[in-house]
């Protein structure tokens, strides 16, 4: 049987979604990497053509599993980029081959999807429910708090959890198993968006709790990511054109402008600033 998804490494079994819910109050900074679950329906091919989402067929048993996997990278813009990408998945999904059936070989479907994408901010987890193609029910959104319970999504809740998505893509986790990380920044604008996001939302970065050790030099996560980013990709004009306004929210930024204006061969400028800011 193929129930996977070509260049897809998906789990197979566990309660994802409720596992993710009961460790909400114990995520920590950034938060863990986007989740995506599928409800998979295995059926022989002669069974009805609703059978799978239905649950059941004439003349064949469904079987149906939860598949997921977890994702870095994908630019979370609203529940439409959620649902576009388990659409996708649902028209990658392998298909056996035609005379499988000939020998025991079943079709399978993915007959639903979840995508949950943490808010680092506000501590919600955004879940977008997406239905199969072609089906009467439409998308639906919602945020999962702490205690497990909804709550209605606000324009600061997606405006987080799409700068919590990009801050997560600059610093993966090891080795998680399942994971598949996507290109950052391929969608048009959206760079352009990250840095409005992240210097409009800077002072939320008070709101995380710690970050790696590895990135810290006093500063909080997001404007180590956001300002190290910029720095280490060489967008060196960017960087003395944006950092500048950030640093009287948070002086920290200073090491970051130092660093641009040595990457640029300006050692003596980076020097001035340093100094200006110990005064």
């Amino acid at each position: 049987m193929t129930e996977t998804i070509r260049g897809v490494s998906e789990l197979v079994g566990a309660d994802c979604l409720k596992a993710r819910t009961e460790a909400l109050d114990r995520f920590e900074s950034l938060g863990p990497p986007d989740l995506c679950r599928l409800a998979k329906a295995a059926k022989p091919p002669w069974a009805g053509a609703n059978a799978a989402a239905a649950g059941s067929a004439p003349g064949g048993e469904v079987q149906q599993l939860s598949f997921f996997h977890y994702v870095i990278g994908l630019d979370i813009f609203g529940a439409q980029a959620a649902v576009d990408y388990v659409q996708g998945l649902m028209q990658s999904q392998e298909k056996g081959p035609w005379m499988a059936w000939l020998f025991g070989g079943q079709h399978w479907d993915i007959v639903a999807g979840v995508y949950c994408c943490y808010d680092a901010f506000s501590r919600i987890d955004v879940r977008v429910e997406v239905p199969p193609a072609g089906s009467n029910r439409r998308p639906t959104a919602c945020g999962v708090d702490a205690d497990g319970g909804q709550v209605q999504l606000t324009r600061d809740m997606w405006e987080g959890a799409q700068l919590s998505a990009f801050l997560r893509a600059l610093q993966p986790p090891p080795r998680v198993p399942g994971l598949r990380a996507l290109p950052l920044f391929v969608r048009p604008g959206a760079l352009d968006t990250f840095v409005r996001l992240a210097t409009r939302l800077f002072a939320w970065g008070e709101r995380l709790e710690g970050g790696p050790p590895e990135l810290q030099i006093g500063a909080h996560p997001l404007c180590d990511l956001f300002c190290g980013y910029v720095v280490a990709s060489r967008r060196l004009r960017l960087a003395l054109e944006v950092l500048p306004s950030l640093q009287s929210t948070y002086p920290a930024v200073v090491v970051y402008i130092a660093r641009a204006y040595v990457k640029r061969g300006q050692p003596e400028a980076a020097l001035n600033v340093r100094v200006r800011a110990a005064r």
